[in-house]
């Protein structure tokens, strides 16, 4: 399933419903006149997720009208469309599916579909769009369907499609706000508690960003943190890990819906197949910069070296299928049209412990890894350890040594940091904590020129 903006929707469906592409209408708000009532929903995030036919109907016509002048008011209008999820409800996140709208924190998912009818004439507009809500485990909270029409008897001077999608919004947001399923929900599940305050207190020294940057909306970075896995041990803190660090990246600037998290069971081969391979590609651009960040098990082939992340369904006796290669990842994300790529990844790939896992009965350690950097591009790799060594962790912050060290950089450079000057930092703290603990571990930045190339700054 792919998004679309929600000004490609705004165009695309304003264009299909007007039947013609004249003089670009005003600005009109399609909830001036909605109720001021107060919301039962101010304790509940929404995750916003657009099916297949919404998607797939407004790219087609957003290509058919591409050639569209002065849409810049209709533009407007229409992105007010979602106004009520963020009016109504605590906060509103948009995403590809269920799934990732959950791990980006939705109470409730509203899966929203919107249909067009092309106008028998240039006077007539007509939208129906339905919305199905859905708790997080996937049960049916309530459905509703709205409907939006606007006609003009003579020659019109307003844009009918814009209309019809004000009135469709107007009547969505009034079918949410009266649905008494959505409202004994919100009731049942009631005010979220703070995090304890001495949590808070113990990780303000790495959890909390203590910067700020302005928003980049050409930023995309995707954040994976697998901790229990299904069948193998876990990889300790490792979503307190990716949680932190999409903490960071906010702060960093990058924007919410361009970050995607997947933790656990989120965190599959699949799941993280589709975002790498068609989710990115879909919305990064020449202007882009990209983070991938992953926090779990890696794995060597036992024959080949070659080395492999290990999603949350991953099994080291089958590599090859449950695996995900790090010399593939690498390769697609060089094949993006960004003009960065930044890999982090707090796991290692000897088979030896730590975050690393083999089948059971295998030897302990490969002779040599393959690490699949031989041909890196333009990817950039900061690497927890060495092919031969395991990473540890810091029980008493609840993370992983390469990621705690990591995220204090950040903080010491107040967001600043360049991935050599991180990796300067982070190196030898690192190191130094590996030893007390009577072990090796050498963080690694790849290609080695990086140290001393152009600056790669992280935002």
């Amino acid at each position: 399933m792919s998004v679309f903006s929600p000004k490609t929707i705004a165009v695309a469906l304003a264009l299909a419903l007007s039947g013609c592409a004249g003089i670009p209408p005003p600005y009109h708000d399609p909830f001036a006149g909605a109720s001021s009532a107060p919301s039962p929903y101010k304790n509940l995030v929404i995750g916003v997720v657009p099916t297949d036919n919404t998607n797939q109907t407004t790219q087609y016509v957003y290509n058919y009208g591409s050639k569209y002048r002065g849409a810049e008011g209709v533009i407007k209008s229409l992105d007010q469309f979602t106004e009520a999820f963020t009016r109504d409800f605590k906060s509103s996140v948009k995403a590809a599916d269920m799934a990732a709208a959950v791990a980006q924190g939705a109470d409730v998912v509203l899966i929203l579909d919107i249909r067009m009818k092309l106008p028998l004439g240039p006077f007539k507009a007509t939208v129906d769009a339905s919305a199905r809500v859905q708790a997080p485990d996937g049960r049916l909270i309530d459905e509703v369907s709205v409907h939006g029409e606007h006609s003009a008897p003579i020659f019109p001077t307003k844009h009918q499609g814009s209309l019809a999608l004000e009135e469709a919004a107007q009547n969505l947001e009034s079918a949410l706000l009266a649905s008494p399923k959505l409202q004994s929900f919100a009731q049942r599940r009631g005010p979220q508690a703070p995090a304890p305050a001495i949590a808070a207190a113990k990780h303000s020294g790495s959890d909390e960003p203590q910067y700020r940057k302005p928003e980049n909306e050409d930023d995309f970075a995707i954040v994976v943190g697998i901790e229990k896995y299904s069948s193998l041990p876990p990889a300790d803190f490792a979503e307190r890990d990716a949680s932190a660090m999409k903490n960071h990246l906010l702060a960093l600037g990058y924007p919410e819906r361009n970050v995607i998290v997947l933790m656990g069971q989120n965190a599959t081969k699949t799941g993280i197949e589709k975002y790498v391979e068609s989710w990115l590609p879909r919305n990064v651009h020449e202007n882009s910069r990209v983070l991938v960040y992953f926090s779990g098990h890696g794995a060597p082939d036992p024959v080949s070296g070659e080395a492999y992340l290990v999603p949350w369904d991953g099994d080291p006796k089958f590599l090859d299928t449950t695996g995900y290669p790090i010399s593939r990842l690498y390769r697609k994300l060089n094949e993006l049209k960004a003009k960065q790529v930044i890999v982090a990844m707090d796991s290692c790939f000897s088979g030896a412990g730590g975050r690393s896992v083999m089948a059971r009965g295998a030897r302990p350690l490969v002779s040599k890894i393959d690490l699949g950097d031989s041909d890196l591009g333009k990817v950039v790799v900061l690497a927890a350890a060495g092919g031969d060594e395991i990473t540890g962790s810091i029980e008493s912050e609840e993370h992983g040594l390469f990621t705690y060290q990591l995220l204090k950089g950040l903080n010491a450079s107040h967001g600043d940091a360049t991935v050599a000057s991180l990796f300067g930092y982070l190196k030898p703290k690192v190191q130094d904590a590996a030893r007390r603990d009577n072990r090796d571990q050498t963080p690694q930045l790849l290609p080695p020129s990086a140290l001393t190339g152009a600056a790669v700054p992280l935002r």
